[in-house]
Parts: C-alpha cells; structure tokens; sequence
C-alpha cells in the first residue's frame, strides 16, 4: 500500500476515534444534571426536606413523581427496589438513582409508603467549617478508623433530623499512629461526602433505620457517641 493511503487510512480511523469520543463525551454532558447546593441555599425547602420530599410525610407516589421531575437527577439512572428483607417486622423499599457524580448512588428509603431517609452523595466541596456554620453545633460526633486505614467522622443532628458523613486519610504516619490510639483530629476543613435526611427525633429513635450506616449496633454507638466538644481531637474507635 502507498504511503499516501496508509496516511489516509490512519487520519480516517483518527476521526473516528475522535468522533466516538466526541459522541460519548457529548451525551454524556447533555445528561449531566445540576449541581445540588440545596442543603446550603435551603431551595426549594429548608432540610431535612429535600426537594420538596419531606421524610416522615412524602408518600411513594409523590416521591416517585419528585425525582423523575429533579434536575438533580442523572437521567435514566432512577431505579426502584422492594425490599426483599425485613427490619423489625417492617420493610424498607427505596428509590436509587445518580446525581453529578457516576461512581456514587443516592437513595431514597420508604416504609409503609412513606419516605423515612435520603442518603446524597456531595458532588461540591462541603466542609465540616461549613455545616457548623451553616447548621450550628453537631449535638453528637462519632469517629472511627476504618481498617483500610480511612478515618470517618458522623456529626449527628438529629433534632435537625440531618447527618453528615465526613471521611479523610491520615495525613502522616504521626496522624495515623493517634488514630491507632484511640484519638482523631476533625478539623473545620474535613470534606463532608455524604448527607442524610430523616424526619427530626431523639438519636436513639433515629438510629434504629437500618440504612443510617451506624458503624456499630445502636446501643454500641449511643454508648461511645460523644458530645460536641468543638473542631480539634476527638475519640476514635476502630
């Protein structure tokens, strides 16, 4: 074959290449839905209320019609479940579906068709600082190491009914060593990446949602929860 057609055959499968990019890129972004900065500019409702779904009263039907109309839902990617196991004699359905980010899921739990708990995932960059600010003083904060070496910290404001998630790799070996003994340091900047709804109550009633991700059995937890004390060093368990 003459170079000049070899040349050609290499442009045209260049552009195609580009063009497959191009058309997967594309669509990808004309799906993209918008950046969920509800919890902070409380629009449309003030939290726990999310999106006009309030847990404790929005029903199955009105939930499903919400999320299908959100433009902070990825499109195509809203899925329904039933609940195939049971919760002290109750069962949890839930609504799943993605927001910005690809790689993580936020649900929506029902029981006896009426929301209980939204999980979001954060696709921006919220800060403990922020939630302090924004929401006062966690009443209670729980941290842990993980044993993939993760520190994770739960600031609990039940009466708001909200819970933010935060989670951090030790910056050094002297960071770890301390988590390793039982102290963590939450500072303002720590980015929260994960938000929970519920309907406010007492910390032991809200705990007893299965899907709230408590990292030990609820008597556990309630015994080692702490007071907020302030941003600095803090108990850590493992």
């Amino acid at each position: 074959m003459r170079l000049w057609k070899v040349v050609a055959v290499l442009v045209v499968l260049s552009l195609l290449a580009v063009g497959g990019w191009l058309t997967v890129h594309l669509a990808d972004w004309f799906s993209m839905p918008e950046l969920d900065t509800s919890l902070l500019t409380d629009d449309p409702c003030v939290a726990p209320c999310w999106q006009n779904i309030i847990p404790g009263v929005t029903t199955e039907q009105e939930a499903r019609s919400l999320l299908k109309g959100s433009p902070f839902v990825r499109k195509d990617s809203l899925d329904y479940a039933i609940a195939n196991w049971k919760s002290g004699g109750e069962g949890y359905d839930w609504f799943v579906w993605n927001g910005r980010s690809k790689k993580y899921r936020n649900a929506l739990y029902l029981r006896e068709g009426k929301t209980v708990l939204i999980q979001l995932h954060v696709d921006y960059t919220l800060t403990a600082g922020q939630v302090a600010n924004k929401f006062g003083p966690p009443e209670r904060v729980y941290a842990k190491l993980t044993g993939g070496g993760v520190l994770i910290a739960y600031l609990d404001y039940p009466a708001q009914g909200l819970r933010f998630t935060a989670d951090w790799s030790p910056r050094d070996h002297t960071e770890l060593n301390m988590a390793v003994s039982g102290i963590a340091l939450l500072t303002e900047d720590r980015e929260i990446v994960e938000v929970a709804y519920f309907a406010p109550g007492p910390l032991e009633e809200v705990l007893q949602n299965p899907y709230l991700n408590a990292p030990v059995e609820v008597e556990e937890y309630l015994k080692r929860v702490q007071e907020w004390e302030g941003f600095g060093y803090i108990p850590c368990y493992q």
